[in-house]
């Protein structure tokens, strides 16, 4: 009995630590899958979304995991969709991923769809055709099931009911309560027995109408079939979430609930553990073959090493980076373990981010320093959880350095910014650094990374009314390594044709770049730019205020957001135009100056205007300053008011007036 207690007892602790536990009374509007009705095909739009194409009505989730069945967890799945618009058609095909590793598997069964329609006030059912089920392999550890539900349109009302059958009690299926359209009701029930230990996570902006926890021998209310324990969540009137400018991923901010298995009990009582804490996740790396066992492996290339100047450590340790990014390419593959001996990458030449990476860091040791792997996860994979000790966090790989207090930060797979500098896509809160002896253990990933541009345009306007001059656009930091992203993709020739099509009242000769190739340099655009035709009857003409590289649209276009805004990076942007008039013009109307600071400095705008009437030019220096990168929802109205202020001034224009031929004074305004 004593080992069964201890687990209980870890199981108990667990759950409530790590996810508090509240009970409520049975939910009103809890859906019930009961026939589908008239009134939910008549239903013009959802009541709390009306411009949604498609709502979930109800969707409901049971994951059983047991080690008494011939598979471990068992996963089924209800749905039912409304469709209200055509747009919301795509909604009637589902895509389920089915992971493979050598002889276990997970399987799809017990597949049942129909299709409602209401045809001349008649409730008219189409089933699911087998034929309509596709299976398809998309990588070598992962098939996906395709099912295509019939005659799905305007109006239609689908239901589809599937079961998952895994090997994998490691890999639970994780619970969405939201999606990219509208949720009516979302429930999820999950039951255990007393062999396993799962940590759990939940996250969410919305508020949950069932949250309960239960183990055996309680009341079994929300008709939970309890073995051992179990929880059921739900909510209910989910709004819709997407992608929205300046968030990490959906996945950040989207309700679900996840389960990681962190130990089981075998037959003779004995406890196999996972990954309980940081000290436990940070051994289980260290400890594999494809990771921590390669940091050991640089000694290849140890007469290699003796080339690079030792009596200048960072002249040394930028020397050993450049060797790698120089000579191994990343395949685009993004992982936190190698495939293959870091000697095999380097001489094939292209890795992916872990074997770049370990590569690194082995040839980092091998030269004496104490450098140490970090664990992050990109932008597009999501936040870190820094109480969750979970491997799933984190997909990919840095490597560390603390020279006397200097702190380095390197992605050798990377191949456009500057030494020390991270690519864009990993500033995305903090990193853990895999050496438990490190305190507090975690690193800042954006510590002062800045996003830089600085766009000087010199312009005069000849008495035909057109604009010539010449462009300068230098570019630092994180834009400086996206702009040379983009021209290695597309090529300096697409890259010109992009530029054209953003200003197409503009043309543009003489393109050209300095520092290209050096990312540790400023990259700097140059151009000539004219516009226009001659405009010799014509009394009036209009000047951008701002004619390149102007802030045309907010960003930030709903009334309100829920989420935070997450700039990956400080932002530094000027903006320097000067216009000379020919005399043949005058100024009639010109925007005026403005300053707008939000509170504690968080962002800036300042835009400034003059002319000099002497000399009959004007002057606009636009500088726009971002000083930190998180903003918080109750922010947002500010922050929205700023970028509006930003928008309507850039897309301001200069209003000139042609002068009689006698030779009047232009004069300001």
């Amino acid at each position: 009995m004593k080992p069964h207690f201890i687990s209980w007892f870890l199981r108990l602790l667990c759950a409530f630590i790590i996810f508090p536990i509240f009970a409520y009374s049975q939910a009103k509007d809890r859906y019930q899958f009961d026939k589908v009705t008239r009134e939910e095909l008549k239903m013009p739009a959802c009541s709390f979304e009306p411009d949604a194409p498609a709502m979930v009505l109800g969707d409901k989730g049971t994951i059983n995991i047991s080690s008494r069945q011939d598979y471990t967890v068992i996963f089924k799945r209800r749905i039912r969709i409304k469709i209200f618009k055509k747009e919301g058609v795509t909604n009637g095909t589902f895509e389920i991923p089915l992971y493979v590793n050598n002889n276990a598997a997970e399987d799809i069964a017990d597949i049942d769809g129909y299709t409602y329609n209401l045809v001349n006030g008649k409730i008219v059912e189409t089933e699911l055709d087998k034929s309509s089920i596709f299976i398809e392999k998309s990588s070598k550890n992962l098939r996906t099931a395709k099912i295509v539900l019939p005659n799905v349109r305007e109006g239609s009302v689908i239901d589809l009911r599937y079961s998952v059958y895994s090997d994998f009690p490691y890999e639970v299926p994780s619970w969405y309560f939201q999606k990219d359209i509208p949720t009516n009701w979302s429930e999820v029930v999950a039951n255990y027995d007393n062999t396993f230990i799962y940590s759990y996570k939940i996250q969410g902006c919305i508020p949950f109408a069932i949250n309960y926890y239960a183990c055996k021998n309680q009341s079994e209310q929300y008709d939970m079939a309890i073995e051992y324990g179990g929880y059921m969540l739900a909510v209910s009137k989910a709004p819709s979430i997407k992608a929205d400018n300046y968030m990490t991923t959906v996945k950040d901010y989207e309700a679900c609930f996840k389960m990681e298995l962190a130990s089981y009990i075998r037959k003779d009582n004995s406890a196999v553990n996972f990954t309980n804490s940081w000290d436990d996740l940070i051994t289980k790396i260290l400890d594999n073959f494809n990771f921590g066992k390669q940091l050991k492996k640089g000694s290849f290339l140890k007469e290699e090493l003796q080339k690079f100047n030792k009596s200048d450590d960072e002249e040394c340790i930028k020397a050993i980076y450049e060797s790698v990014r120089s000579k191994v390419k990343w395949d685009g593959n993004t992982a936190i373990f190698a495939t293959d001996n870091i000697d095999k990458v380097y001489e094939r030449g292209s890795g992916s981010t872990a074997e770049i990476n370990l590569l690194l860091l082995a040839l980092l040791r091998e030269a004496g320093y104490k450098a140490d792997p970090v664990l992050i996860s990109t932008r597009s994979h999501g936040k870190i959880q820094e109480d969750y000790p979970l491997l799933s966090n984190f997909n990919t790989v840095l490597a560390y350095l603390n020279l006397n207090g200097k702190i380095y930060l390197l992605d050798a797979s990377d191949r456009h910014v500057a030494f020390n500098q991270l690519p864009e896509k990993c500033l995305n809160g903090k990193g853990r650094i895999m050496n438990r002896n490190i305190t507090p253990g975690w690193v800042d990933l954006s510590r002062q990374e800045m996003s830089v541009e600085t766009v000087s345009t010199n312009l005069a306007l000849d008495d035909k009314g057109i604009l010539k001059g010449t462009v300068q656009i230098a570019y630092g930091g994180t834009k400086a390594a996206a702009i040379r992203d983009q021209l290695e993709r597309k090529g300096e020739e697409e890259y010109f044709k992009s530029i054209k099509a953003e200003d197409p009242n503009y043309t543009f000769e003489n393109l050209s770049f300095e520092n290209l190739k050096d990312p540790d340099l400023r990259l700097i655009e140059n151009a000539n730019i004219s516009t226009g035709t001659p405009k010799d009857n014509v009394s009036t003409i209009y000047i951008p205020l701002i004619p390149i590289e102007a802030q045309k649209e907010n960003p930030f276009k709903k009334e309100d957001r829920i989420w935070p805004v997450d700039f990956p990076t400080k932002v530094n942007e000027t903006i320097s135009t000067r216009i000379k008039l020919d005399p043949s013009y005058k100024i009639e109307e010109m925007p005026k100056s403005i300053t707008y600071v939000l509170p504690n400095n968080a962002a800036i705008f300042h835009c400034n205007i003059t002319y000099d009437e002497n000399s009959r030019i004007i002057i606009i220096l636009s500088r726009i300053t971002i000083n930190k990168t998180q903003y918080a929802p109750e922010e947002y109205k500010d922050l929205r008011e700023l970028f509006s202020l930003i928008t309507e001034k850039h897309n301001g224009q200069i209003v000139l007036k042609k002068v009689a031929p006698s030779g009047n004074t232009a004069s300001g305004s």
